[in-house]
This record gives C-alpha cells, sequence and structure tokens, in this order.
C-alpha cells in the first residue's frame, strides 16, 4: 500500500511541491546543496523516504548498528536498516502461537507484541445447526439442531425426532409396549415388535445368590430410582437387581458393573423402595483405554442375610455386564490417612482394594479414584523398590513415596502411575516413609516393598555431569536400571537419563524417542541444570501397538512407537536432553539439528512440475491442500471417495548421498497421509515403508533411510482430509545403515 501512495505523491509533484517541506535526514551524505540537484533533489527523496517510514509500523528510531535496536519484545527480530538508519522491528508471528486453533491464530503488532487473533468462525447461517469449533480436531462442526439431546435432530431440520423435548422419543428409540406413546416417531404405537424391559422394577428384579457374570440391559427401562451419585431426568433409566445373602453368617459381596454407557451409576439400599435409604452409591469411571467404556464397583461388607436392591442405571439404550463375587465377611480398610497408615514390610506383599476407598493426598503423578495409606522405616541408607501390579482390568496403579511428614504435597519425594506401577529410589536415607497407594478406577493391586543395599547411579542418571549426545547419533537405554531424578511436568514420575547437548549456532531441532510396546515415554529439552521453568521441548505419547480405530467414524488409523519433540531457533549453547519411560522399559533417543531456518510457503506445487524443493539439509514447509487437486493416490491411505483420495501438494528432495530423512507433519490441522516416492516418473513409485497416515495427536510421521537420487514427498490427506499443513525435514547421515 505504501508503495502506490509513493507513485501517487510522485504524480502529483508536476502540480504541486509534493515532499520538498521535508526536513532533510540528520543522516544524509554527499555534497552540499545546490539549486540544480543538491540539496533540493535530496529533501525531495527523504519527503518520499519519511512518508514511507511514518507508514511502516516496524520502523524504530535512528541507529548505525543491530545492538542499538532492541524494542523489548519477544516476537520481533531486531535489526538496523543501513539503508535507512533505522531501527527495524520485523513482527515474527510464529513466535505467538499457543498451538490452539479455535481461537485464531495469534499476530505479533509492532510496539505491541502477541496479540490474540480472531476466532474461527464456524457459522453457516443456517438455523437448523448448531456451529461450534473442536479443538480436538481443529475443526469446524455443524451439529444439527437437537434441543432435547437424544441425537436425532427435530423433523423439519431433516431429523426423525417428532418430540424435540422428550430424549426417550427419536426416530431411533425402540418402541415400548404398553406405554401409550410413539416413542419410534413412526407415527404407530405399540406396534408389532415393541419391546418390553426386563428387571425395570422391584417387582421383576433379577435375583442373584452366587458367583457370576450376568447381562443387563437398559433398553425400555424407566428412572423409576434416584441414586445420589448419579444427575437424574433426561434419558436416565435404571433395572433391579436383588443381591440375595442366604441364613448363615454375614457376607461381603463385592459387585462390579462395565458399559460403554456415559451415565454408568450403581447403588444399594436396605430395601427396594423410592423412600429406603440409600447405603452406598458409585458413578462409573473411565476403564484404562476410555474406548473400553466405564466401570462402577462397591464392596459391600459384612452383609447380613436378606435381599438387597442393587440399581444399575444408565442414560442410553446400552447393554451392562454384572460381575457379582461372595465372599468370608470383613472389615473395610481402616488405613484411609496418613495417621491410620497400615504397616508395609519388605520383602512381602499386600492386597490393597480401592473400591471403596476415598481420595485423601494430591500427587503429581495424578489424581487417582481413591488411596490408601502405608508406612515402613530404614534403619540405614538403602534402595528402596515399590511395585503396585494391578489385579483387574479397573484402573492404572498409582504409587506416592511420601517422607514422615505423609500429608502435604511438598512430602510427596517420587510417584509412578503405570501398570506395573514401579518406584525406584536409590540410596533413601534413614527414615520413616510412607506409601500412598491408589489407582485411575476401583481395582485393587499387589503392592509390594523390597530393599537392598544403596547403589551406584549410572553416568546418565540426574543433571550432574550428564554424557554428551551428539547429533544424528541414536543412543540405546535401558531406562530399567534409572530412577526419576530430573523434575520434570512432561511425564511426571517417570524413569530418565539425561544427556548434554551442545550447539554451535542458531538450530532447529527434532527429539524423536522410540519406545517399548505397552509403555509412555516423554522427551524434554531444557537449559543444562535441567531447571523446572527452562523447558524448550516438554512433550509425551503412549506407544500405540494396536489400531482401535476406523474410517467410517472419521478416525485415522496409525500405529506409532515414538515420542516427538520440536523447537526453533534455539540459540546456540549447552543445553540438556531428557529421556523418560513410565514403566521403565528400553528407549531410543535421538536428537536432529539443523541451521535455524523460516518456514516456506508452499503456495501452488499441486503436481510434479512445479514441486517445491526441500534442500538437502531440510527445512520448515508449510500449505494448503484445499485448493490443490487430487491427483495421485497412496499406498495407506483408505480406498474411499475420489480414486486419486484427497487432494495434495508436491514436494522434491535431492540428496548428493546416502542420508537418513525424517518427515514429520506434527502441527498439521487434519489427517495426513505423507507418502515419499523414488522420482523416476511422476509420482514415482512408493519406497518401501515410504507411506505413512497420521493420527489426531501424532500425525503422519516417516524416518528412512534413503540412497543418492531424487525422491517426491506427496503432503496428502487420510480418507479425504484436506487442510493446512505443516511439514519439518531434518536429514542425517546414515550411520552405516543399508539405504533401500
Amino acid at each position: 500500500m505504501r508503495f502506490r501512495a509513493v507513485g501517487v505523491c510522485l504524480i502529483a509533484a508536476s502540480v504541486v511541491s509534493c515532499g520538498n517541506t521535508a526536513a532533510p535526514s540528520s543522516f544524509a551524505t554527499g555534497g552540499g546543496g545546490t539549486a540544480s540537484g543538491g540539496q533540493a533533489g535530496m529533501a525531495g527523496t527523504a519527503g518520499v523516504a519519511g512518508s514511507m517510514q511514518v507508514m511502516d509500523p516496524t520502523l524504530g528510531g535512528p541507529c548505525v548498528d543491530d545492538p542499538q535496536c532492541d524494542d523489548g519484545l519477544d516476537c520481533t527480530d531486531d535489526a538496523c536498516d543501513a539503508g535507512l538508519g533505522r531501527c527495524r522491528f520485523t513482527p515474527r508471528n510464529e513466535r505467538c502461537q499457543d498451538e490452539l486453533y479455535c481461537n485464531g491464530t495469534e499476530v505479533c503488532q509492532p510496539k505491541m507484541g502477541c496479540r490474540a487473533g480472531e476466532p474461527v468462525s464456524c457459522t453457516d447461517n443456517s438455523s437448523c445447526t448448531i456451529d461450534v469449533c473442536v479443538e480436538e480436531t481443529r475443526s469446524c462442526e455443524h451439529r444439527a439442531r437437537d434441543a432435547d439431546g437424544d441425537g436425532d435432530p427435530v423433523w423439519n431440520c431433516g431429523g426423525n425426532d417428532c418430540d424435540d423435548s422428550d430424549p426417550k422419543v427419536n426416530g431411533n428409540a425402540p418402541e415400548i409396549c404398553g406405554n401409550g406413546v410413539d416413542d419410534n416417531c413412526n407415527l404407530r404405537i405399540d406396534e408389532a415388535g415393541c419391546v418390553s424391559p426386563q428387571y425395570d422394577t422391584c417387582a421383576d428384579a433379577l435375583s442373584v445368590e452366587s458367583d457370576g457374570v450376568y447381562d443387563l440391559s437398559f433398553v425400555a427401562a424407566g428412572e423409576d430410582f434416584s441414586l445420589s451419585c448419579a444427575e437424574p431426568g433426561g434419558t436416565r433409566r435404571d433395572v433391579v437387581v436383588a443381591l440375595v445373602v442366604p441364613p448363615g453368617p454375614a457376607r461381603d459381596v463385592d459387585v462390579s458393573v462395565t458399559s460403554l454407557d456415559k451415565g454408568l451409576a450403581l447403588s444399594v439400599a436396605g430395601s427396594c423402595s423410592k423412600s429406603a435409604s440409600e447405603l452406598s452409591c458409585a458413578a462409573g469411571v473411565s476403564l484404562p483405554d476410555p474406548s473400553d467404556g466405564k466401570v462402577a464397583r462397591l464392596h459391600l461388607y459384612s452383609l447380613t442375610k436378606g435381599a438387597y436392591p442393587l440399581y444399575v442405571s444408565g442414560i442410553a439404550d446400552d447393554t451392562a455386564s454384572l460381575n457379582v463375587a461372595y465372599s468370608d465377611a470383613s472389615a473395610p480398610p481402616t488405613n484411609e490417612t496418613c495417621g491410620d497408615a497400615g504397616e508395609l514390610e519388605p520383602g512381602s506383599s499386600v492386597r490393597v482394594s480401592l473400591a471403596s476407598a476415598t481420595l485423601d493426598t494430591t500427587s503429581a503423578c495424578g489424581k487417582p479414584f481413591g488411596d490408601l495409606v502405608y508406612r515402613f522405616e530404614l534403619a540405614e541408607p538403602q534402595d528402596v523398590v515399590l511395585t503396585a501390579f494391578p489385579l483387574d482390568a479397573y484402573g492404572v496403579p498409582l504409587l506416592s513415596l511420601r517422607s514422615e511428614r505423609c500429608v502435604p504435597a511438598s512430602s510427596e519425594l517420587d510417584c509412578r502411575l503405570s501398570a506395573p506401577s514401579r518406584l525406584w529410589q536409590r540410596g533413601l536415607p534413614a527414615g520413616t516413609y510412607y506409601v500412598v497407594v491408589g489407582s485411575t478406577g476401583p481395582g485393587d493391586v499387589d503392592l509390594s516393598l523390597e530393599l537392598g543395599p544403596a547403589t551406584t547411579p549410572p553416568p546418565d542418571e540426574g543433571c550432574q555431569a550428564p554424557p554428551a549426545l551428539a547429533v544424528g547419533v541414536t543412543e540405546d537405554i535401558d531406562l530399567g536400571t534409572h530412577t526419576n531424578r530430573v523434575a520434570s511436568q512432561c511425564l511426571p514420575g517417570a524413569a530418565d537419563a539425561t544427556y548434554s547437548l551442545r550447539l554451535a549456532e542458531v538450530s532447529d531441532l527434532l527429539v524423536v524417542e522410540r519406545l517399548s510396546q505397552g509403555d509412555t515415554g516423554a522427551v524434554r529439552v531444557s537449559d543444562a541444570a535441567c531447571r523446572a521453568d527452562t523447558d524448550l521441548v516438554c512433550e509425551s505419547a503412549p506407544a500405540l501397538a494396536i489400531c482401535k480405530c476406523s474410517p467410517w467414524n472419521g478416525s485415522v488409523c496409525s500405529e506409532t512407537s515414538s515420542v516427538r519433540g520440536h523447537a526453533q531457533g534455539v540459540a546456540a549453547g549447552e543445553y540438556a536432553v531428557t529421556a523418560e519411560s513410565a514403566v521403565g522399559s528400553p528407549v531410543q533417543l535421538t536428537v536432529f539439528s539443523r541451521p535455524a531456518v523460516p518456514a516456506t510457503l508452499v503456495a501452488i506445487a499441486d503436481g510434479c512440475n512445479d514441486a517445491v524443493l526441500i534442500p538437502e539439509t531440510g527445512g520448515r514447509f508449510t500449505g494448503n491442500t484445499n485448493n490443490a487437486n487430487a491427483d495421485f493416490s497412496a499406498s495407506c491411505d483408505f480406498g474411499v471417495g475420489a480414486p486419486a483420495g484427497a487432494p495434495e501438494q508436491m514436494l522434491r528432495l535431492h540428496l548428493s548421498r546416502p542420508r537418513r530423512v525424517l518427515l514429520d507433519a506434527a502441527g498439521s490441522d487434519f489427517a495426513t497421509l505423507i507418502a515419499l516416492r523414488k522420482a523416476t516418473d511422476c509420482p514415482g513409485p512408493e519406497v518401501v515403508g515410504g507411506c505413512a497416515p497420521g493420527c489426531s495427536a501424532t500425525r503422519s510421521f516417516l524416518d528412512l533411510v534413503l540412497a543418492a537420487g531424487d525422491y517426491y514427498v506427496q503432503v496428502d490427506g487420510y480418507v479425504g482430509a484436506a487442510g493446512h499443513w505443516q511439514l519439518d525435514v531434518f536429514t542425517a547421515d546414515p550411520g552405516g545403515a543399508t539405504a533401500p
């Protein structure tokens, strides 16, 4: 815009004197003024430059070199513009990003710093949709209007719901016999095929007198009882089970129910009536894998003879699996608090039942369902190993080792959250210690304590004098021989190993940790002293060995066994790189580096002829496939929609010698797919193992050793997805590996 303004000014100069009244720059050089072209000519030029400077918010005060320019803002590059003799503060919007999608793209404003961007607008101007921005998928959703929340839109907005005020009436509901309501909105009442509820009232309750697993269904059931641990109303429904304790000695009854129902709850009362007092209530909690549903559990202690009503409640037409186990009468645990801690003996184990435990303490490793407390003493410094092994599939054990103060959060010395959970402290001093045992669900765990002589830590344990980590060289680390020595928020309580990294220049980094199956790992880059507030990289992720998603529900199926962390523009100097493992499994750690570069915008690159070149040293690239064409397929795509799948953009890589090449689409807004091809033709054959779809958390990632030659990188979408993408490319010496 300012160049057009200058142009207008120059045209107008033939009519009026435009700019010749501007004061000459105090930094101007050259000969003295003459009427024919000395000072007068310079004044005119200064006037034009002055108007440009006024219109340019990136300009600051006068300068002669870069050190004179500092606006105090982290999001600008500060330098002296030698041509103008003024400081220039160039905004870098990428330094302001908060990684959130729905609040818009943050911008760096000259003289002001980082400012919020415009939130993403999702409106489609339709009264039949509710428009929302979904952070998890980084996209807009236009949900059909559904006032009663039963999943079926009202009939005049394309749905089949004939009563949008009653969530139990809709086009997907079962027709319930005998209630005089058109439940399924087919304009008929109680037609053939209608269903009647099972175990819906005390009169037809399921009688249970022995151990076993029983199938229950919420279909057609009503809401007949109030549960203190469940929100009433809406679509809530319940079924009744009679837990029968025969004459004779009192008995314990352990009851658990699992279901995909999101509103699962369990309650038991003294007698079967709406006014009967409730003995206990348990809301469902997520199983370790949330896709498996929820579990609710009650352990009922010392029940005398009689029939006890058990109410199993849900909010959908789901099924539930009820597990009942009778045992000899016992008393509930009394070691709920530090003041009532149980004794933990070395070399032995104790069964910890958390079904009825309450939550009394806090831990850096998470918030368990409930916890119990134990104590032990050391007469001399010793190595301490605590193990909590899950005895069921209801939760992941949590261990918290605490000092003799026990209660405050600051007394926590170490913690673990994993299955199994193993906490190892090396050379713990003599004294009294407490162990808080919890779980993410109402499960039971086997707790044991082992003591041994104090041992010497390996060189890479802690930040005192960590060994050096060479760029591009993979370290094999057995974290089973390591304790938790680095206070990290990336994966609190995990076993860790730390290495030193020296950067000779401003660099971009990619840190990759390969995990063992079933583990959760983390990578961290911090200052050389590992201080908690200096993280440049802090990423954690589980190793996913099994695909549980499907293209039909919009998910992306991708296996990953790595944690990846990125950092751009890291200053030269000394740093600490830490690898962590939740269960202390072997890992591999590699750091890749390249001179820092800005991101390259891939504007077109819709085919092989205009593919954007990737330097052999790698780089950062960003583009958008929404306006591209779908020209090329990929072997790892799911075959739906157009024959060529989603639209794609193309990049080209030339290697003068064999290289290890890493392609990482982390940060992209959609379900990506990266295909690497040999550029023998267009698009060329895929490299073996060179196709990777990317799930919502990690996006596509390829790590391959390639022979010298030319390659195409196809940035694509999985199952037709498209949008804004990012690609980070690193290359390294293959280290003697064989190229394909």
